[in-house]
C-alpha cells in the first residue's frame, strides 16, 4: 500500500494530486478542453483559429498525462492506479487523446 502523503516523491506527488485546488484545475482543464474539441470542426477554414484548437489540445495532452503520471507515483505504480476505476478510464482517455492529437 501506499501513506498517504507520506516520504519521497510519492508523498509530494500525492500532496500535491489530492487536495482541492488541483482537482479544481484538473476540472477547469477538463471544461475548457471540452469547448476547444466543440469548437474544432471539420468544416472550418480559418486557419488560425484551428492553429490555437490545435495548441490548446497539445497544451491540454501534456496537463492531463503529467496529472497520470503524478497519480501513478502518488499511488506508488501502475497497478494501484489502474485499480480505481475512473483512474482506469483517465488513463484509457489520456492514451487515446495522444492517438488524436493533429500532427
Amino acid at each position: 500500500g501506499y501513506l498517504r502523503g507520506g516520504g519521497g516523491w510519492s508523498g509530494v506527488c500525492y500532496r500535491i494530486m489530492y487536495n482541492g485546488t488541483m482537482e479544481k484545475f484538473i476540472m477547469t482543464c477538463i471544461i475548457a478542453n471540452i469547448f476547444v474539441m466543440a469548437l474544432n470542426s471539420p468544416v472550418e477554414t480559418d486557419a488560425t483559429l484551428l492553429d490555437v484548437l490545435d495548441a490548446f489540445e497539445w497544451v491540454f495532452s501534456v496537463v492531463f498525462t503529467v496529472e497520470m503520471l503524478m497519480r501513478i507515483v502518488a499511488l506508488e505504480g501502475l497497478s494501484p492506479y489502474l485499480a480505481d476505476a475512473w483512474n482506469a478510464l483517465d488513463c484509457i482517455i489520456v492514451i487515446g487523446g495522444w492517438v488524436n492529437l493533429p500532427p
